[in-house]
């Protein structure tokens, strides 16, 4: 925290303008200066006056006075008028109470109520505003409960599934296990660490209270707060780590103020329920780490000055053994927290920049790495962009697709702290993602979208497991508005085609067999075979799925598992030599059943033909006149070659034979009449 030097001597200004003997309470304070703090989540001890003004002490020298906590305590034994019971010790380690009888409940006096309202605090009475004192001066929440309501038994529990209260807001909250409550004997008076209920709290009528100061699991807080949609002074304290040690001592210098402004008597002692108290937390702290990180040489007392002066506690010479204070408990834990400290109070400015000299290598890079970025060149270059999605869903993309490509949705693993309504699950499928991209693009006119992601989706299966896959998505035009290019829309073919050329420039033999899945339109998904094994799915998706979106159109879309890609596939090259021998060519067209795929013809001509077949590219389809009902014709272009020799005409006639004859006896399939050609 930077410090400002005042430019006017303030005793020189209230001579100026005030007579000797007037009380400072009496000054107006609209003018008073008004400093603005940014407290980082990971200093919950300056959230108070005397965190601040600890820090001021550190950095520009001084004594730190701490408020007056003395009491005057009546003869009765406060272990007399209440019993504490912590049934969960995490989620509560230590909870305090103290009891005040007689007190006259009223409107605080002029300077409490001035000060509350200049940090943005309503007064309300004189018990409540003395709790939210203690709260801005030191920095822990405390609650007043009306004692004749509670009585003399005190409960820090988990909630009933479903209980309700009536907190001081007003609001009737529904509670479940996972809140940490205030209970008396019958009921919960008290959402812990957030508010209070309204039917336990302070009224006008009160005569005797109890007083509440305690420490709270964070993480607890933090979730109850979240859940229930309250933010308060007092979670945004708890949530962020609160000092254990301090509830006795907050609750005295509350108790002082109390009687000081309602009267009252304090019951003898306090109530201090701490079942498992926390030992201190030491650190080993070597000096010649501190020099390695910040490049400045210190001696064994100025190290030990700067952090004595923060309120640590050190002994020894290097190694130190350092103490450190429990109001900084939740923030430093490491011997690199205190070199940041030492940082701190010497000054991040006066640390001389200095370039370390180390070799620096290339760092290596691994065969996924390789795989992975030869994936986005070759898609990249079909004129692909890679986008990058949240790897969460919501339940509407859960209800939108009857399970994922790959796996059963009900290994959808449920957020506990999603960040936002649409996004509860971690993703098991990248196809909402990549369906929210077209959507966005289709709403700012884009007319075509051609994009893919590389991403990990996750499900449950003996453990969270994560995946790396690959979407693709296509939709609207084939090419940009043009002359010379028409005005067709993307297919089932491009997809087919750009999932093809990926494989072939991977070097990856994949077939693509005709498939089903509720996500996909009937008639227009394939599954997709490599190694052996089903690695992905591609179509067109069905409209059902779509209506979830603001797409007009059709969308295709590739799902493609990379494991076996990574764990397989290289992209080296290898050089074959120009063939030696002619080719020789020849065409058949061959009548097949109609659900006979193409590809199960196609392998086995490669089959039957052996090494002399090259290469087998189906180039027609025909159904219609001349062809049987059921049934379709199908021509392919064969490609013989021999590495060795020249092949004869009446070899390759016999090879063709051969093979025709084959498709019969495995197929039923006929050549088409006329089909053979030369």
């Amino acid at each position: 925290m930077d410090y400002i030097e005042p430019k006017v001597d303030l005793k020189d200004l209230l001579d100026s303008l005030l007579e000797a003997g007037f009380g400072i309470e009496g000054v107006e304070d609209g003018d008073d200066p008004i400093i603005d703090l940014e407290v980082t989540p990971n200093r919950p001890d300056c959230l108070g006056i005397l965190g601040i003004a600890r820090e001021v002490v550190a950095m520009r020298g001084g004594r730190l006075i701490f408020p007056d906590t003395s009491l005057l305590e009546g003869e009765e034994d406060v272990s007399d008028l209440v019993q504490v019971t912590i049934e969960d010790a995490d989620g509560c380690p230590r909870y305090t109470a103290r009891v005040i009888k007689g007190v006259k409940v009223g409107p605080s006096p002029e300077w409490m109520a001035r000060r509350l309202e200049a940090v943005g605090m309503r007064p309300i009475n004189n018990i409540v505003d003395a709790t939210n004192y203690v709260l801005m001066e030191l920095g822990h929440p405390l609650h007043a409960f009306d004692y004749d309501l509670v009585g003399g038994y005190i409960r820090v529990r988990r909630a009933r599934d479903g209980e309700l209260i009536l907190s001081l807001d007003g609001e009737m909250r529904r509670l479940s296990p996972e809140d940490l409550v205030i209970a008396d004997e019958d009921r919960a008076i008290a959402i812990a660490g957030v508010m209070g209920g309204m039917e336990t709290g302070i009224t006008d009528s009160t005569k005797n209270v109890l007083l509440e100061s305690a420490y709270f699991n964070p993480v607890s807080i933090r979730r109850t707060a979240k859940r229930l949609g309250m933010r308060t002074e007092a979670s945004y304290r708890f949530e962020r780590g609160a000092d254990p040690e301090i509830p006795p001592t907050a609750s005295a210098r509350c108790a002082k103020l109390i009687c000081e402004i309602s009267g009252g008597v304090v019951a003898k002692g306090v109530v201090d329920s701490y079942p498992k108290p926390q030992g201190p937390v030491l650190i080993r702290l070597r000096k010649e780490k501190i020099e390695g990180i910040l490049g400045v040489g210190f001696s064994d007392r100025d190290i030990a000055s700067f952090l004595e002066r923060l309120g640590f506690k050190v002994s020894g010479s290097s190694p130190f053994l350092v103490e450190v204070p429990s109001f900084r408990w939740a923030d430093v834990k490491r011997e690199i927290d205190l070199v940041e400290e030492i940082a701190r109070v010497y000054g991040y400015n006066r640390i001389p920049e200095k370039v370390p000299e180390r070799e620096i290598l290339p760092a290596p890079i691994s065969h996924k790495e390789l795989v992975l970025e030869g994936i986005r060149d070759i898609l990249c270059g079909y004129g692909l962009f890679e986008t990058i999605n949240y790897s969460f869903m919501g339940y509407n993309d859960l209800a939108s697709m009857d399970v994922p490509p790959t796996d059963d949705w009900s290994k959808a693993i449920r957020l506990l702290n999603p960040i936002s309504s649409g996004q509860e699950l971690l993703r098991t499928t990248l196809i909402p993602g990549l369906l929210r991209v077209v959507e966005r693009n289709m709403r700012r006119k884009v007319q075509r979208v051609q994009i893919f992601e590389i991403g990990k989706v996750f499900r449950e299966d003996d453990g969270i497991s994560e995946e790396e896959m690959l979407g693709i998505a296509l939709w609207g035009r084939r090419y940009k508005r043009s002359w010379h290019f028409g005005e067709d829309d993307v297919d089932f073919f491009d997809l087919k085609g750009i999932v093809e050329g990926l494989f072939f420039s991977m070097g990856i033999s994949a077939d693509f067999v005709r498939d089903s899945h509720p996500s996909f339109h009937p008639g227009r998904c394939a599954g997709i075979f490599a190694f052996g094994n089903r690695i992905g799915i591609m179509g067109e998706l069905h409209p059902k799925l779509l209506s979830g979106y603001d797409i007009k159109g059709r969308v295709y879309v590739a799902e493609i598992r990379l494991l076996p890609l990574i764990e397989e596939v290289g992209f080296e090259k290898h050089y074959v030599p120009i063939p030696r021998y002619p080719e020789v060519r020849r065409d058949i067209s061959l009548i097949v059943p109609e659900d006979l795929p193409a590809k199960e013809v196609e392998m086995a001509i490669r089959e039957e033909g052996g090494e002399l077949v090259e290469d087998v590219i189906l180039f027609d389809l025909y159904k219609g006149e001349q062809i049987p009902d059921g049934m379709k014709a199908l021509a392919f272009s064969i490609t013989f070659r021999s590495p060795e020799r020249t092949l004869r005409g009446e070899e390759v006639d016999e090879l063709q034979a051969r093979i025709v004859e084959a498709m019969g006896r495995r197929f039923g399939a006929k050549l088409r009449q006329g089909g053979w050609m030369g």
